[in-house]
């Protein structure tokens, strides 16, 4: 077989798993959130309609009050209620409407001063769940107000044409049994105004026995996956040409190549801009709507703060080799052991820490954001400085940050052809957490074969050498570290991946599926496997693509922390500090390009806060953990597509 040959069959299977994987995404998102619904039955029906209450004049009675019985049938309900409402007077607790007696079902009550508010019987420990529409009700009034609630514990509530509520809880369970419109309680509290056109809809469902579940699950499965199958095979769907088409049109609305000092330009703006815009948003909320967090500032809580940092360095300075440390690996002792040293006291421990770590961001900021202009040069260090990631892992202290320092040095001398330097820092980068592996792809597509034995050697030296210090090579030592270890990272596994913790603050390809399904989203049980199976397939498609294809080297890096960053279970943000390693390369890359514009921008997105909405499920989940990676996605087809067009045109490849 020819060479030619060979690297058409290979660009084949690169495209393959490429779409193969995009694909699968899709389908497995679908699979979440599609069949939910179709796993209840349809049971029993009622419905009332065209009901009023009151009169003209303000005088209301018992006498008025509309009442309906009805036996209650126990099941998942889908309610929907509407009408139109206006009061005369506000007391304490009039109630509006009700559909079973105290809290057992969904009551209405307005309160002074004027307050509107909706109570829903929930299974928690306070027995109701209090949803204030309104704190703003005007006499004589009229107000429209539509509320449904479905059998997945979805709310929705439009007040006057506006949507005031979009969220889901599943511990949603009330009755619909004993309706009254006009008052609650027993009739004890009566609703001073007038009530027209009241309409409630009600449908009860019950769910099907797993086996039924599953059976549907497997046939909607299997049909995706054939579906899918044949638009990969079937020559008349061209999928690929038409990815290209598109992206050939998309590409040329972007064609705005720029130099060094123009990157850095729109970088800063970027940055500074983002920085103020959230700044004033959050102040805003917290000041002026009275919002406390985490809806008044994108940082995590203040409680919180530099916690990872003591967190590590407190157990290590009391308890040492067998603290509760240990649920990092070994090399972390040896950066701990040197704060300890210099000093005993956390909080002086932080400081150096934080020196130490903002020193070298200085450093790195201004070698890579040098500019002809004092003030810009000045500018851009400042933005770095201002960036969300930065911010965070500062105001977190991880340590984290001693791997981005790590991994920019294995860089710096990678790029300088001092292999041994190189090695030595990424074996310590790989030593502190696993995920900067991954370099060995970019020393792959290198073929330097040697530096990666070389790292494996260090990494090993750094793994033994701090277990020998601090008696960990004895049996009863490796022992106890091992148990330490495994506890650590099952204690970890549970909150941040089981538990829905690792969502908040996340960025990772699974943190966003999670935070877009809410609680509809399976038990992560049933999830990990997949995810993973679907995560190799990507990293295997895209290490081919860096190996046989892709020769710019702020690009390769580029490719790499990304997937170090979206593949994994979970990713937290302070992990998007190592985005600056390829926006750095990028923007000392001499050669102008079509897509510098769009580069330079996505880059920039990722390092800004975008929490300003917030997903109705849960307080903690916002825009940051869907669009970050949606961004860094956005990136890596983007670089995917240029390389494969460049090579479909039969240009020569871009050194």
């Amino acid at each position: 077989m020819s060479k030619k040959n060979s690297l058409n069959i290979l660009t084949r299977i690169v495209k393959f798993l490429f779409l193969l994987s995009g694909l699968l995404f899709c389908a497995y998102l679908i699979a979440l959130n599609l069949p939910q619904k179709f796993y209840y039955k349809f049971k029993h029906a009622d419905t009332y309609t065209n009901i009023d209450y009151g009169s003209s004049s303000q005088a209301t009675s018992q006498s008025s009050i509309k009442e309906f019985r009805q036996k209650d049938i126990r099941g998942f309900k889908d309610i929907a209620i509407s009408f139109a409402m206006k009061t005369y007077s506000i007391d304490d607790h009039n109630n509006v409407f009700q559909t079973a007696p105290f809290n057992s079902g969904i009551r209405m009550e307005l309160s002074k001063p004027s307050t509107l508010v909706l109570i829903v019987k929930s299974n928690t420990s306070s027995g109701f769940a209090p949803i204030i529409l309104t704190k703003s009700i005007k006499l004589n009034k009229w107000y429209n107000i539509a509320i449904n609630i479905d059998r997945l514990g979805h709310v929705k509530i439009i007040l006057d044409n506006e949507q005031i509520v979009n969220w889901v809880d599943r511990n949603l369970d009330f009755a619909v049994s004993d309706i009254m419109v006009g008052a609650g309680f027993d009739k004890t509290r009566v609703f001073k105004g007038k009530i027209s056109n009241f309409k409630l809809s009600l449908k009860v469902f019950e769910k099907m026995n797993l086996a039924k579940i599953k059976i549907i699950k497997y046939v909607f499965d299997i049909t995706l996956l054939f579906a899918i199958g044949l638009l990969i095979w079937l020559k008349k769907a061209k999928i690929w040409n038409f990815i290209s088409k598109y992206f050939r049109v998309f590409d040329t609305l972007f064609q705005y190549p720029l130099d060094r000092e123009e990157k850095m330009n729109l970088f800063s703006l970027v940055i500074i801009a983002g920085f103020f815009l959230s700044t004033v948003f959050h102040y805003m909320k917290g000041m002026f709507y009275n919002f406390a967090y985490p809806i008044n500032t994108f940082l995590p809580n203040g409680v919180t703060r530099y916690g990872d940092f003591y967190g590590a360095f407190s157990p290590w300075v009391v308890s040492g080799f067998r603290g509760t440390v240990l649920a990092y690996f070994p090399s972390v002792f040896l950066i701990l052991d040197i704060f300890a040293r210099i000093n005993r006291d956390p909080y002086r421990a932080l400081a150096i820490y934080l020196t130490v770590f903002c020193c070298f961001l200085l450093v790195y900021a201004y070698k890579n954001l040098k500019s002809i202009s004092k003030f810009n040069t000045l500018r851009n260090i400042i933005a770095v400085f201002m960036s969300y990631p930065v911010l965070f892992t500062i105001h977190t202290g991880n340590l984290e940050s001693f791997v981005f320092i790590f991994l920019c040095l294995f860089i710096y001398f990678y790029q300088k052809e001092k292999n041994m330097l190189g090695c030595l820092f990424l074996g310590m980068a790989i030593s502190m957490k696993i995920f900067p592996a991954v370099f060995f792809i970019l020393m792959l597509s290198d073929k330097k074969y040697k530096q990666i034995l070389y790292t494996m050697l260090w990494t090993l030296v750094l793994t033994v050498v701090p277990l020998a210090m601090f008696g960990g090579l004895s049996k009863s030592g490796f022992s106890n570290y091992l148990a330490n270890l495994m506890t650590g990272q099952k204690f970890y596994k549970e909150l941040m991946i089981i538990s829905s913790s690792g969502n908040h603050y996340g960025h990772s390809l699974l943190n966003a599926v999670r935070v877009l399904s809410g609680n509809s989203m399976p038990p992560m049980s049933r999830v990990l496997m997949p995810y993973l199976v679907l995560s190799l397939i990507v990293f295997i498609a895209l290490s081919l693509f860096i190996i046989l294809y892709e020769n710019i080297f702020w690009k390769k890096v580029a490719l790499l922390i990304i997937a170090m960053n979206v593949l994994p279970y979970t990713s937290t943000d302070y992990k998007l500090t190592h985005l600056l390693i390829p926006l750095f390369l990028f923007i000392n890359y001499t050669k102008k390009e079509g897509l510098d514009f769009l580069y330079v921008l996505l880059f920039s997105l990722i390092l800004i806060p975008k929490d300003y909405y917030v997903f109705p499920w849960s307080k903690y989940y916002n825009l940051n953990t869907v669009l970050n990676p949606a961004i860094m996605l956005a990136i890596l087809f983007l670089i995917v597509f240029q390389r494969l067009k460049i090579n479909s045109k039969k240009l020569p490849r871009v050194e």
